[in-house]
Order: structure tokens, then C-alpha cells, then sequence
């Protein structure tokens, strides 16, 4: 069953691998299988270049014009307390029976 499973996994990540090599292309010709592959799960090993993709950060990395805002949302300690407070709520209305956020500030929160 594991070894199943780790197969499963591994192809999904070569698909992933494979589509973000000409994410460009995919997402231009290929958008319903993108969303597709995006809602069965992006691999954790990608999901934070995944996101990166998908928010186009590298069109606001190194722009002036975003600098300023950046700074300020980056170093704003009360707006980071809010965002959290947020992200709790939605965690437990997203994920109700998820192993890793059943117990509060159990292993899904840290």
C-alpha cells in the first residue's frame, strides 16, 4: 500500500515537474488541466514555487513601484496578527477533519 502510494506520488510530482517546465505554454493551452491538477493537490515539495507562480511575485520582486508597499506590508507587526487571526478561523472551516489541524496549535499550526 505504501509503495502504491509513493508510486502515485512520484508521478504526480514528474507531472508537476514536466508542466512547470513550460508553465507559460500549459497555462496558456492547458488552463482545465492546470486547475485540475491544482484542486487534486500541488506536491508538497513544489507547493511554495507553485504559489510563488501562481501570485506572480517575480512581477513584483524586484519592481520600485512595489517596494514601498512590500516594506510597509512586510513590517507591519499588527496587520500580521490580524492575517493570523484570519488564517485560524479559515483553518478550522477548511480543514475540519484533517489529522494535522484536529488539536488546536497542534502539528498543522506550527
Amino acid at each position: 500500500m505504501k509503495q502504491k502510494r509513493l508510486l502515485r506520488e512520484n508521478a504526480r510530482l514528474e507531472k508537476w515537474n514536466k508542466m512547470l517546465g513550460k508553465f507559460e505554454d500549459f497555462y496558456r493551452n492547458n488552463f482545465s488541466k492546470l486547475k485540475e491538477r491544482t484542486r487534486k493537490g500541488i506536491p508538497d515539495s513544489l507547493r511554495g514555487l507553485v504559489w510563488q507562480i501562481y501570485a506572480n511575485v517575480s512581477k513584483y520582486r524586484n519592481n520600485d513601484e512595489y517596494a514601498e508597499i512590500y516594506n510597509k506590508l512586510s513590517s507591519d507587526e499588527d496587520s500580521d496578527l490580524e492575517t493570523e487571526a484570519i488564517i485560524l478561523r479559515d483553518i478550522d472551516r477548511t480543514f475540519p477533519k484533517h489529522t494535522l489541524f484536529k488539536e488546536k496549535y497542534g502539528l498543522g499550526y506550527i
